[in-house]
């Protein structure tokens, strides 16, 4: 029987529920009428925005419908893979983009400072929005809020967009003291590229077929890239989403550039070229600007595609210049070196900077190309400037660091001393003076801290682990002041401690970072361009000065003498050579001997040594170098056989021979590298065997009494069905101290079950009237003693082949500490450089084999991905394509096949 009153409340619940829904759902619903409906409009006024649109568009004469038409291009004929454009066929019909096109080919004058676009907004809006092939903004919720995005920090659409301005600078350059651009007869430089002579049909006939093939993978990531990724730094190629590591200003796009006009895809480059006018270099969604990534990826680009262009589209100047003086914003510090993660944001890049005391070096040295090549090109002198400073730091402590010849991968290039604090006094303030504790802690007007300049460098998969810079965090500083504030408010007459006499800073040039009684140094990452730039910064600059040309020869000589080590694998015949890493120590605490440790590592970022040997080789007449060049080119094309995949790992370790004469294959000391502690495990193992043996199995001596062979004077323990029971005696203890060490050391209970359950059952039925001696007989006499056989320890030839099995360990490598292949160009930049130096088809056959193990386990639905494990025939994708692969990676593979004059070396710098 249903009782109204039971569910009163319920009824009372539900009636006020559904009268809710109702009354909202026509709020709604007369919202929606209201906002969009025809009667809505007429009831609205003649003041309705809507309505008033609406009335002068009807006055309008009716426009026709705009469709999309491809980007102009140069020539009516195919697409040429000359970096040399055609001119325009006068004979062919009239375009309505005629003077766009006409526009956008306008050369720069040279005496011009004032940049200007020369692409409309409704070019950009026609060609970046609209057009099906290329989405403006091909976004992803899931994605746009990346790790990245959280770390950096981001402005979301919901915040008014905060744009860089400039800013007065607190360290000018005078006028009078900026270093002009080397200018003068440029030197005859030596032939880089080999004599080649004319190829056969049929091999002519393979290297184009290869060519082609190349061609279409670049196509397939391009494609993929324009569908889901266009405008934004980088594509997932297997998800097919967005990734905007480098402030979302489209790293691919722009990085891409030149390779667009090399493989001569010039609609396609024509219409990046678009694209790119419509980038905002003065707002990002980061906070602060990486200035190596940026200087590198977009920086170089823009250049570099105005150069490959023969000068033809002005666009890409201007954005280098908008983003250049952007940059010049790092070097505004005391000592004019400068600040690797700049925070743009005007409130923070007005005020004065210092840069890092703990700075990695390739974003300190790794700016010199891009910077003096836009000063040539806009004859500003001022690009120059900024890394001629660096430069010259850089030569006055070469000869003067741990290992003279390099530099360290860590670098304090505040140019600040901090003076001995041992001679203080304290200052006495009045007490009224300090603001109150409760007061938020106001941000410095003036930043002298080289730990506050910038935020730390981002570790992880994002930043590829490429850089890492270790700084103090400021919130730590600022916390230590409150702590201070509070502790000196408390006193009637406060003090602030420990107050150095002597200034602040004490002027120094580069040095090693403050605390450190050792420095690594490495060729590799965090290293690489600042060595790779030396021979091609004499090339750009034409010999005009020597510098380049002693700092590259000091470091050749260094690197023979202390890093370069060849490694040991099982075809004897084949000399690889391997450039480490060294670690140094300081005068003080060592000899002579023990002052550099060799460290036989090996990168794939590192596989561009083999190019920087041959080109310094032929520009400064070494000849000895080319040898070298080989070989070091060499060991890369064996680390790619070497894997089930066929391709190298980002890192692992060899087994240096001591000797380059005698490295004859050992199998007995690449074992002893695999497990340097072999003997020395066997002999600990053993004596962890014989005791667990003789722990878990009691013997019976003479007297009958069942005693272990370890005594034990403590007290013994053991849970017997979930209570501890006290055994008495002697028994107890040497019975629980055995099964406690072997539980431990096995991990496992000694005794099987059966025997357990006995021995605990008649300790638990005797062990309050039985004493020491009986139990022991019992024991002895029953028919179930508790006896164990432990397993044999592992032999020394067994661990090993479980690592190598494990872990996939190639012949004569000792540990992979990277098994990832993220989609690098080194090794096939040196292969390219090798092959159009010496001629030798070799360099091709090794960079097809390259290539086609690349394609095969890289290929995703949308492009190429980075994968996971190189040691496995197939291999998982990390779904990232960094803007590098179609960049470099896959320009190299092209120009490997290509004819030799399509940017030759002897024409170009790569």
């Amino acid at each position: 029987m249903f009782r109204a009153r039971r569910y009163r409340v319920f009824l009372i619940f539900a009636i006020f529920v559904l009268a809710g829904l109702y009354h909202f759902s026509d709020v709604r619903q007369w919202e929606r009428t209201s906002a969009t409906g025809p009667e809505a409009l007429r009831k609205s006024g003649p003041k309705n925005k809507v309505q008033v649109d609406a009335q002068k568009d009807a006055a309008r004469p009716a426009e026709p419908q705009k469709t999309w038409n491809p980007p102009p291009v140069l020539k009516t004929d195919a697409p040429s893979s000359s970096p040399q454009a055609s001119k325009d066929d006068d004979s062919k019909p009239a375009n309505t983009r005629t003077t766009e096109r006409k526009a956008l080919e306008e050369p720069m004058s040279t005496a011009s400072t004032q940049l200007t676009m020369t692409i409309s907004a409704s070019d950009f809006q026609r060609y970046a929005q609209t057009t099906s092939s290329a989405p403006p903004m091909a976004t992803n919720p899931t994605t746009e809020t990346s790790q990245q995005d959280q770390r950096y920090g981001s402005l979301h659409e919901t915040e008014e967009k905060i744009h860089w301005t400039r800013m007065p600078e607190h360290f000018p350059v005078p006028t009078e003291s900026i270093i002009p651009i080397p200018t003068g007869k440029a030197k005859s430089m030596p032939k880089i590229q080999h004599d080649f002579k004319d190829e056969s049909s049929d091999l002519k006939i393979d290297r184009e077929r290869k060519l082609a093939i190349i061609k279409e993978a670049f196509e397939h990531s391009w494609t993929g890239y324009k569908s889901h990724a266009w405008m934004h730094d980088e594509l997932r190629p297997i998800s097919g989403t967005v990734n905007n590591p480098f402030n979302g200003w489209g790293a691919t796009l722009v990085d891409t550039l030149d390779t667009l006009w090399i493989m001569g895809m010039k609609q396609e480059f024509e219409e990046a070229v678009i694209a790119v006018a419509g980038i905002d270099f003065t707002t990002s969604t980061r906070r602060d600007i990486p200035l190596f990534e940026t200087t590198i990826r977009y920086l170089g680009g823009l250049v570099a595609a105005y150069d490959i262009s023969d000068h033809k589209y002005r666009v890409l100047l201007d954005k280098a210049v908008e983003l250049a003086e952007i940059l010049m914003g790092v070097f505004d510090t005391p000592n004019r070196m400068p600040i690797p993660y700049y925070n743009w944001r005007p409130a923070f890049a007005s005020q004065p900077h210092r840069a890092p005391t703990h700075i990695v070096l390739a974003e300190l040295g790794s700016l010199s190309l891009e910077f003096t090549r836009l000063a040539q090109i806009t004859k500003e002198a001022k690009y120059y400037d900024a890394i001629a400073r660096i430069t010259n730091e850089l030569e006055i402590w070469q000869n003067n660091t741990k290992l003279p010849g390099l530099w360290p991968k860590s670098v304090d290039a505040s140019g600040c001393k901090k003076p001995d604090t041992s001679s203080v006094r304290p200052i006495e303030l009045p007490k009224q003076n300090l603001p109150a504790v409760e007061e938020p802690l106001v941000e410095p007007a003036v930043v002298s801290e080289p730990t506050l300049m910038d935020p730390p460098a981002k570790v992880g998969n994002s930043l590829v682990a490429k850089r890492q810079l270790s700084m103090d965090s400021p919130v730590s500083n600022h916390t230590q002041i409150k702590d201070a504030i509070k502790e000196t408010s408390k006193e009637s007459k406060p003090q602030i401690p420990l107050m150095p006499d002597k200034p602040e800073c004490e002027p120094q040039g580069l040095t090693s970072p403050p605390h450190t009684n050792s420095d690594t140094f490495s060729i590799g990452g965090e290293a690489d361009s600042v060595y790779e730039y030396l021979p091609k910064m004499y090339m750009l600059i034409g010999g005009l000065t020597d510098q380049y040309q002693k700092m590259h020869e000091a470091v050749i000589a260094a690197i023979n003498e202390h890093s370069l080590f060849r490694a040991m694998i099982p075809d004897n015949d084949r000399e690889i050579l391997v450039i480490g890493s060294v670690m140094a120590f300081s005068d003080l605490d060592y000899t002579a001997e023990e002052k550099y440790k060799l460290i036989p590592d090996q990168q794939h970022l590192l596989c561009f040594v083999g190019g920087m040997y041959a080109v310094g080789a032929q520009i400064f007449s070494r000849a000895e170098d080319l040898k070298l060049a080989s070989k070091l080119t060499d060991a890369c094309v064996w680390a790619y056989e070497s894997t089930p995949s066929g391709i190298m790992p980002e890192g692992f370790s060899h087994v240096a021979c001591k000797s380059r004469d005698d490295c004859r294959w050992n199998e007995a000391r690449w074992h002893d590298e695999l497990f340097p502690y072999g003997v020395k495990f066997e002999q600990q193992a053993a004596a962890r065997y014989f005791e667990r043996r003789t722990l878990a199995n009691p013997v019976q001596d003479s007297m009958g009494i069942v005693e272990n062979q370890r005594t034990a004077g403590r007290k013994g323990k053991r849970q017997v069905e979930g209570a501890e029971k006290t055994l008495p005696g002697d028994a107890a203890t040497d019975a629980a101290g055995a099964s406690e060490n072997l539980v431990e050391a096995t991990g496992h209970d000694p005794l099987p079950d059966a025997s357990t359950e006995k021995f605990n059952s008649n300790i638990q039925d005797d062990a309050d009237n039985t004493s020491t001696m009986e139990l022991m007989a019992q024991l002895t006499s029953s028919s179930v003693v508790p006896t164990y056989t432990p397993p044999p320890p592992p032999t020394k030839e067994e661990l090993i082949q479980a690592k190598v099995e494990s872990e996939r360990l190639p012949p004569g490598i000792t540990k992979m500490s990277s098994k990832s292949y993220i989609l690098r160009p080194e090794a096939i930049e040196s292969v390219f450089i090798m092959y159009r130096v010496t001629g030798n088809e070799y360099w091709r056959e090794k960079g097809w084999e390259m290539f086609t193990s690349i394609e095969k386990v890289t290929r995703a639905e949308y492009g190429h991905s980075a994968i996971y494990d190189v040691t496995e025939k197939k291999p998982n994708g990390k779904d990232s394509m960094e803007s590098f692969w179609l960049a470099e990676t896959l320009k190299y593979f092209y120009l490997l096949f290509s004819e030799p004059d399509l940017v030759s070396l002897d024409d170009w710098v790569l």
